[in-house]
């Protein structure tokens, strides 16, 4: 028994052991079923953060794809011709491709996302693009400004509206390109604006350059004086051409508002201003006085307010009429030099060549002179009298003189040669728009030798195919009234003598018209000469037959002279002249 009950208490203390274990291995368990559950924890939120993680590369690899430049638009700016229409277009879709990129950056964007430093790196490659582009058209613009600079110095050809028309044509098919680039940069704007006044200026420096090489090209004073004031006519209406036409190009084709066009077209007459300032520099250096009139005149037309410009205008133009006045005098001493000398020459001979041809190209020089002089005084219309007026009046006197001495020199119809050196100075005057007194009183003067040389000369025609019956009843008339007879003898007597010359003349007269015109248009050169003259002619002859026929007062005698018939005649012919 003894033994069982140490067994028993053997046991009963084992389980007290075991029971200990068990509440050890009870507590273990339930921590390590608590770990578990905290380690499932854990594993499931790190599935979230994973999860999580996965939508945040592929959120952010869909926004660096946004903020990634578009596919193509930096090869087809850099490596597209500017020469096709093609490679333009590709260029400007490539454009507005980069516009519509950085709208996206600026406007697009969360605000924590516009200041991520891959938002800023895409700003500043689309700012690199864009400038490449801009320095790209850039220079074709210049290009073509150069090209056509180039051109004219070549070809010698100055610009006209056809060459702004051409070269406005030329910057036009850019057009598209200069709208893109402006949106990308508003200050490319003003950059292709000014680079087209920059060539504007220079295309005209170039024609203003080739117009003072023509002046000091001159053989003669007054050749040059023409030239000069041709040219300032050119150059002048050159101008107004440019100033006419570029606040409209700026508008249409650089997109410039209309508010600061002006502006752009101050720069123009700045530039030329100072490239006006630059060659009369030159020329005084060169001793050049006309050209030094020249350019002051230019610069006087820009109506520029550059305060250096004002300065350099008040003393060139001063000096202006007094340059121009002693280039007349030096012409004009040239002038009576050689008139002289070829009168010394001149021979019995001398219309051997052909016997009407008398244009006189020995008086060309007063011809331009008087352009010119005509000219200048439209120029300075307020300035008084001009020192060489005299000189003037006396080059002309030189030329009547060397008219009256050719004519002279010719075997018959003297007038003609005449009619035809008094005619040609004459015209000379007709384009004057402030005519002085001495120019209105040459040109007077000029009309008379004209008008009495016409009358001569169709007196003479008349004798040759009338007969002398016109000269005879012209004679017979008093200087008071027309129809008027002081005859000499038996006044009734002459007058039918008269009548029956007259009949028979007037029954033939369409030969005698005809005859008349192949005459005239013979001895006169000039057209609108041979019309005028023409017309002189008609009035002779009709008025002759109606002083007679006045004058017979016999109605049955006088209905026979049929003035109406010659004059129809006239008419008919006449219309060969055109």
């Amino acid at each position: 028994m003894a033994s069982l009950s140490a067994y028993v208490s053997e046991v009963e203390r084992s389980m007290e052991d075991v029971n200990a274990w068990s509440t050890v291995f009870e507590t273990k368990l339930v921590n390590m079923r608590r770990n578990i559950e905290i380690i499932k924890g854990r594993d499931d939120k790190r599935d979230v953060s994973n999860e999580n993680k996965r939508a945040l590369a592929a959120a952010v690899r869909g926004l660096l794809g946004e903020l990634e430049l578009p596919v193509g638009v930096e090869r087809a700016v850099r490596e597209h011709s500017l020469d096709d229409e093609r490679g333009i277009l590709t260029i400007y879709d490539a454009l507005r491709r980069l516009l519509d990129f950085k709208r996206k950056l600026r406007d697009g964007l969360p605000a924590g996302i516009a200041t991520m430093r891959v938002t800023v790196e895409a700003r500043e490659q689309v700012e690199v693009i864009a400038m490449h582009a801009f320095e790209r058209v850039f220079e074709r613009l210049r290009a073509i400004a150069e090209g056509w600079v180039r051109w004219s110095t070549q070809k010698k050809a100055m610009s006209d509206a056809n060459t702004w028309e051409a070269i406005q044509s030329d910057l036009k098919k850019f057009e598209r390109l200069f709208d893109a680039l402006s949106e990308l940069s508003p200050t490319t704007a003003d950059a292709f604006a000014r680079l087209y006044c920059q060539s504007c200026v220079e295309v005209m420096r170039c024609d203003i350059v080739m117009i003072m090489d023509a002046i000091d090209k001159q053989d003669t004073e007054a050749d040059a004086i023409n030239v000069a004031f041709q040219a300032l006519r050119t150059a002048i209406a050159a101008m107004e051409t440019v100033g006419n036409t570029v606040e409209t190009f700026l508008g249409t084709t650089f997109r410039i508002a209309s508010n600061n066009r002006e502006f752009y077209h101050q720069e123009i007459i700045t530039g030329l201003e100072g490239c006006l300032l630059d060659l009369i520099e030159q020329s005084i250096a060169t001793n050049s006085a006309l050209c030094v009139a020249f350019l002051a005149a230019l610069i006087d037309t820009s109506a520029s307010t550059h305060a250096l410009g004002q300065y350099a205008l008040t003393e060139s133009v001063n000096n202006f009429q007094v340059v121009v006045e002693a280039h007349i005098n030096s012409a004009a001493q040239e002038f009576a030099r050689e008139l002289s000398a070829l009168r010394s020459k001149q021979s019995s001979t001398r219309n051997s060549g052909g016997e009407y041809e008398f244009r006189m190209p020995e008086l060309d020089p007063l011809r331009k002179i008087i352009s010119a002089h005509m000219q200048l005084q439209n120029v300075f219309a307020a300035n008084g009298e001009h020192s060489a007026d005299a000189c003037f009046l006396s080059m002309c006197d030189v030329a009547c003189t060397h008219i009256e001495h050719t004519a002279s020199a010719v075997s018959k119809r003297h007038d003609r040669v005449r009619l035809q050196g008094y005619f040609s100075l004459a015209r000379c005057f007709e384009r004057g728009e402030n005519e002085g007194d001495v120019s209105a009183g040459l040109a007077a003067q000029l009309d008379g030798f004209m008008t009495l040389a016409s009358s001569t000369y169709v007196a003479e025609v008349c004798e040759k195919h009338f007969g002398k019956l016109f000269g005879e009843i012209h004679a017979l008339r008093s200087g008071s009234s027309v129809g008027t007879f002081q005859p000499a003898g038996d006044r009734r007597a002459h007058l039918l003598k008269l009548y029956k010359i007259a009949i028979p003349n007037v029954r033939g007269v369409e030969k005698s018209v005809e005859a008349c015109a192949k005459t005239l248009m013979k001895d006169l050169i000039v057209h609108e000469l041979v019309l005028r003259t023409w017309r002189e002619l008609e009035a002779h002859v009709v008025e002759g037959l109606s002083s007679l026929k006045a004058a017979l007062g016999d109605n049955k005698t006088s209905d026979a002279i049929p003035i109406a018939q010659v004059q129809h005649t006239f008419a008919v012919q006449s219309k060969s002249f055109h």
